[in-house]
């Protein structure tokens, strides 16, 4: 019996191991974007972000006002995109990102 006990610690602890490693790769950018104002732009900018390799999930919190910034939440893998690409992305869309909040 002890010596199954010891396979499946060792098989746990790899486990958890493969896990940690995962998600430390994970980042989360906060990007404020001006120029997004309606519906339509925030699902563009949803889908096309959500193409890229490496995105995980993307959220827009449209602004719905000129003078108000929308605000764009992104999960990804930055050992396959940076945030700085993201940026680009948004850039090339026709949006003006502004700030530059990272989370882990």
């Amino acid at each position: 019996m002890k010596r199954h006990l010891k396979c499946y610690c060792a098989v746990t602890a790899a486990i958890l191991l493969i896990a940690q490693t995962a998600q430390a790769a994970d980042r989360i950018s906060k990007i404020s974007v001006r120029g997004m104002y309606c519906l339509g732009c925030a699902r563009g900018v949803e889908a096309s972000l959500s193409a890229q390799e490496g995105i995980k999930s993307v959220k827009v919190k449209l602004a719905f006002r000129e003078d108000r910034p929308s605000l764009v939440t992104v999960k990804y893998d930055d050992e396959k995109i940076t945030e700085e690409r993201l940026r680009e992305l948004l850039r090339e869309q026709g949006f003006e990102p502004l700030s530059n909040k990272k989370r882990r």
